[in-house]
C-alpha cells in the first residue's frame, strides 16, 4: 500500500461525491493502491476491500475508529473506540476460517453453485434496477434444478422464493474475511445487539472531513501568498500550518 499525495487523495474525494459506498471505496481503492490494475480492484472480495481500507484508515489518520451508536430500545447514545489493530486481528482470524469459493448451496432439491460478492458486483448493483437479483446473477455460475437440469448461471426463470432467501443468508455470511460485526449492550438499558462494522463508510467520513480543512487551507493561502492549488498541496501539512500561523489562521 503506498500513501496517497494529497492530490490523488482529493481527486478520489471529488470522484467520490454525489456517490455510494461501492464507488467511493473503489475511488479510495484505486489511490491507495495504485499499483493494482481496475479489473483486479474489481474482482476484489469485500472482505479483501475492507482489509485494505482498515490498513488505509490506520496509515493516513490513525489507529482509533470513534463511533457514535444509538440503542434501538432507549434511544442512548453509545460511544465507543475501536483499534484498527483489533479489528485486522479479528479479520485476519475470519480469513484462517475461510472457506472455498465458489460454495454450493443445498436447498430444497435445488443446488445452486455461487462465489463471492465482489466489489465489481456492488458497482453493478448500484447502478441496476434491481440491486438483489444483480447480485444474484452476478454470483450464481451454476443450478441444477430438482429434476436434475443443469445451467450455467442463474436461471432464466429465478428461483425460488425460499432457495433465493437461503443463497442471500449464504452470500452475507460467505466473506468471512469481511463479517466484522460489534457485540454491544446498552449501559442505560442493557438491551445487546449486534451491529456490522461498515470500514468503507467510516474512511470516507475521514477524508471528507480531510478534504474539507484542506480546501480551506488552500483557499487561506492563496488568498494570502498568491499561490496556486498544485503549490500549496505540495507543501507538507506541517510548513502549510505555519504559513497560516504567520496569517494569524492556526
Amino acid at each position: 500500500m503506498v500513501a496517497p499525495t494529497a492530490v490523488d487523495l482529493l481527486t478520489a474525494w471529488e470522484w467520490g461525491q454525489g456517490s455510494g459506498v461501492p464507488q467511493r471505496s473503489a475511488a479510495v481503492l484505486a489511490v491507495l493502491l495504485p499499483d493494482r490494475r481496475p479489473e483486479e480492484l474489481v474482482a476484489m472480495s469485500i472482505g479483501e476491500r475492507d482489509l485494505h481500507l482498515l490498513h488505509g484508515h490506520r496509515d493516513l489518520f490513525g489507529s482509533e475508529l470513534d463511533c457514535v451508536l444509538g440503542c434501538a430500545e432507549c434511544s442512548a447514545e453509545l460511544e465507543l473506540t475501536l483499534a484498527v489493530e483489533d479489528l485486522l486481528a479479528s479479520a485476519a482470524a475470519g480469513r484462517d476460517g475461510a472457506v472455498d469459493d465458489p460454495a454450493v448451496l443445498m436447498w430444497g432439491g435445488w443446488r445452486v453453485h455461487f462465489r463471492r460478492i465482489a466489489l465489481g458486483d456492488l458497482l453493478a448493483a448500484a447502478v441496476a434496477a434491481d440491486a438483489r437479483q444483480e447480485l444474484l446473477r452476478r454470483c450464481v455460475v451454476a443450478t441444477v434444478t430438482p429434476d436434475g437440469h443443469a445451467a450455467d448461471g442463474f436461471p432464466e426463470l429465478g428461483l425460488p422464493p425460499d432457495v433465493e432467501h437461503a443463497l442471500v443468508e449464504q452470500l452475507e455470511q460467505r466473506d468471512v474475511i469481511g463479517l466484522l460485526d460489534l457485540d454491544l449492550t446498552c449501559p442505560d438499558c442493557g438491551h445487546a445487539w449486534s451491529a456490522p462494522l461498515d470500514p468503507a463508510s467510516f474512511l470516507w467520513a475521514e477524508i471528507d472531513d480531510w478534504a474539507h480543512r484542506t480546501l480551506r487551507e488552500v483557499h487561506l493561502l492563496a488568498a494570502a501568498y498568491g499561490w496556486d492549488e498544485e503549490r500549496i498541496l505540495g507543501l507538507s501539512p506541517w510548513r502549510r500550518q505555519t504559513y497560516l500561523r504567520m496569517n494569524g489562521h492556526g
